[in-house]
């Protein structure tokens, strides 16, 4: 993720988030889904993971 992008959501813009969430979700479902028998289970463990990352946001170090 691009700092600036970080930034603007640090900064409260979740339009931002959305952005990332619309990015990566793709991705997320398609390896839970892969590990998770159920689609309802895929979905909360997606939806948990980027919660999840929204919350831990300011441990976030771009350098790593």
């Amino acid at each position: 993720m691009q700092q600036k992008t970080i930034e603007r959501i640090r900064g409260g813009d979740l339009d931002a988030y959305e952005v990332v969430v619309r990015k990566y979700q793709g991705i997320l479902l398609g390896y839970a889904a892969h590990r998770l028998p159920d689609i309802d289970a895929v979905q909360d463990v997606v939806q948990l993971t980027f919660i999840r990352a929204y919350e831990q946001l300011d441990e976030y170090e771009s350098e790593r």
